[in-house]
């Protein structure tokens, strides 16, 4: 009666490979579902109540300490699209806080004017064209009774200046115009 030998199996690097990717799908998935990571919208989060004064320890009742939630953030507005034409003729697109009145100045002038949608976008087509030569383009916005807050960066346009006098001979395609964003 003794004692039997132990007998050692060699370990299939497949078996292995399939059990630890099994292991990592499965903690993926639980991952995946679980509501945890998720935040829902800013417009669903529930407001969070802060005392006026603070809770003294020993009192009657006790309010739960929670952060105070932040001041929501000024939305700057700020260019997406600036496109002119060799004829001075834009459309200038952006994002600023939905709702907010953004206008476009051109070297400190209003040429348009537009209000933000639900989403935060807007499009201004001024109505006149934006004149030869370089100009600064820049924005600024209002909600309701906050101050205007204006683009953190002016954008140059560059247009072409224009022949007056029309030759019999048609004349070659103009050049687009160029557009410089300036970083601060």
């Amino acid at each position: 009666m003794g004692q039997e030998p132990v007998k050692l199996y060699r370990a299939n690097p497949f078996r292995i490979a399939g059990l630890v990717a099994g292991v990592m799908a499965l903690g993926g998935a639980v991952w995946w579902g679980s509501a945890s990571h998720r935040t829902p919208p800013i417009a669903q989060q529930a407001a969070v109540a802060v005392p006026a004064s603070p809770v003294v320890a020993g009192a009657s009742t006790v309010l739960p300490t929670t952060a105070a939630t932040p001041s929501p953030a000024v939305a700057v507005p700020s260019f997406d699209i600036v496109r002119v034409n060799p004829q001075g003729n834009a459309v200038i697109a952006g994002r600023a806080a939905p709702g907010a009145e953004v206008s476009v100045q051109q070297n400190g002038q209003e040429i348009g004017r537009a209000t933000a949608d639900q989403q935060g976008q807007f499009v201004v087509l001024p109505a006149t064209p934006i004149a030869a030569g370089a100009q600064e383009l820049t924005l600024s916005a209002r909600s309701g009774d906050q101050p205007a807050v204006s683009a953190s960066a002016p954008v140059i346009v560059l247009v072409p200046a224009l022949a007056i006098a029309q030759t019999a001979a048609p004349a070659p395609p103009l050049a687009a115009a160029l557009v410089i964003l300036t970083p601060l």
